[in-house]
């Protein structure tokens, strides 16, 4: 007797040690509930079970629960043949009497919980009747709950005992959870309403504030506009002043023009003319570039031979002439990254329109969806709407050359519409 009560007493102390490391554990889960509710982070029952458990319980073995929560919408059918409680530890026999036998110590009743029905088997000594027992979902898990630990069982039936407390624990977090998470968002409501009320006095006091403002600018504008007759009359005097220096401006632009001509693209030798042109070929790695040749006409038209004879260029600007081709280069360079930045902006204001109409959808649809109905998540659908940087149109420029890499915004026959239109802008004949 003694060497018993030993035993006893041994079992109970350990008994103890697990209980108070479940007790850390669950304390430990709580405070981490606790900060996710304080900081207003919206989980849902299911993901809040699964993150409890894979950091407080994650010994605890719960790779059955997503089968076993299939069950429950069949919860009256009788789908589970009684060879699974020797699967599942509950018993060490199939034999007809002894699933009796347990099935009568449940108190679990015939055609209620579960079905008996003979069935025929084949086997080498011929055709034999056999019993089998069909069990609804419920009754089942009645059976892994109660289940006591023997000898020869396949699984200890403990785990389905203590998955089952663990699931109560963590819901009773849960609903904390909730009640913690509801009291924070009502606080912030009802601090965000008493600032409202003081916005709306504060608003009311402006709005008397500019009615008064306003009876002093209406007769302020009464003054101003006997002035303005006034000085019309000067404005239209202004006018024909400034007629009379555009047509000056006109008559001095042209002189400037036909001086520039004489000077600058009108030389003796026409093989020494100033002359611009670019080509274009395709890298190994799929980058394009855009070459840019300039200088005395012979040079440039000798310059983009070879490189179309020997470096597979193709020619996208014919040789013309222009006075100052490093001004040109920085003109195209500087056209090409407007066109990128004016895109990007573009972009940018599309994706704000796009999530502004979809925050009013998600809002209209989470205020009349039913409480079976999920909730839907602005923030998990706006990642739907890239951003657009700058860095994402992929056009590198330099004095000698652009190189283009594809991208879905703008293509290079973009490019090559920007680099050709500043070129007509700035002379037209050459690419007319």
């Amino acid at each position: 007797m003694a060497s018993g009560n030993t035993e006893f007493i041994i079992d109970i102390e350990e008994n103890e040690n697990d209980n108070e490391e479940v007790r850390d554990s669950i304390d430990d889960a709580k405070d981490y509930a606790i900060g996710l509710a304080n900081s207003l982070v919206d989980v849902d029952m299911d993901i809040f079970f699964k993150d409890i458990h894979s950091k407080f319980f994650s010994d605890e073995d719960i790779s059955f629960m997503d089968s076993f929560l299939k069950l429950c919408s069949k919860r009256n059918q009788f789908i589970i043949p009684h060879t699974n409680l020797v699967k599942f530890g509950v018993m060490t026999s199939t034999r007809s009497n002894d699933v009796m036998k347990k099935l009568k110590a449940l108190s679990l009743k015939q055609n209620v919980d579960y079905l008996l029905r003979h069935v025929s088997q084949q086997d080498d000594s011929g055709t034999k009747n056999a019993i089998q027992y069909l069990l609804t979902p419920k009754s089942f898990k009645l059976c892994l709950i109660r289940a006591q630990e023997r000898e020869g069982q396949t699984k200890n039936p403990k785990m389905f005992a203590k998955y089952y407390l663990l699931l109560e624990e963590i819901y009773s977090l849960y609903l904390n959870y909730l009640s913690i998470y509801r009291a924070k968002l009502n606080s912030i409501l009802h601090s965000d309403n008493e600032q409202l009320q003081k916005d709306k006095i504060e608003l009311n006091d402006n709005i008397k504030e500019l009615k008064s403002d306003m009876r002093e600018l209406i007769d302020h504008t009464k003054d101003v506009k006997d002035d303005l007759k006034e000085k019309d009359k000067k404005i239209d005097k202004l006018q024909d002043d400034v007629t009379e220096t555009k047509e000056e401006v006109v008559f001095v632009k042209e002189v400037l023009v036909e001086k520039c001509k004489k000077t600058t693209r009108d030389p003796s030798d026409d093989s020494k003319v100033h002359t611009f042109a670019a080509t274009t070929y395709t890298k190994r790695d799929g980058t394009i570039v855009v070459k840019y040749t300039q200088g005395q006409r012979s040079y440039v038209v000798n310059t983009i031979e070879a490189y179309v004879e020997n470096n597979n260029h193709e020619i996208i600007i014919e040789p013309f002439e222009h006075a100052n081709g490093t001004d040109l280069r920085y003109n195209l360079r500087d056209e090409v990254n407007k066109h990128r930045k004016a895109l990007v902006k573009k972009l940018k204001n599309e994706k704000a329109k796009k999530l502004a109409a979809l925050k009013r959808e998600i809002n209209r649809y989470n205020r009349t969806r039913g409480d079976d109905v999920e909730e839907r998540s602005f923030y998990e659908e706006s990642k739907q709407f890239k951003t657009t940087y700058l860095s994402d149109i992929t056009v590198v420029h330099n004095l000698v050359s652009f190189n283009y890499i594809n991208n879905p915004y703008m293509s290079l026959q973009d490019v090559l519409d920007i680099v050709v239109n500043t070129v007509k802008d700035i002379h037209t004949s050459p690419v007319e």
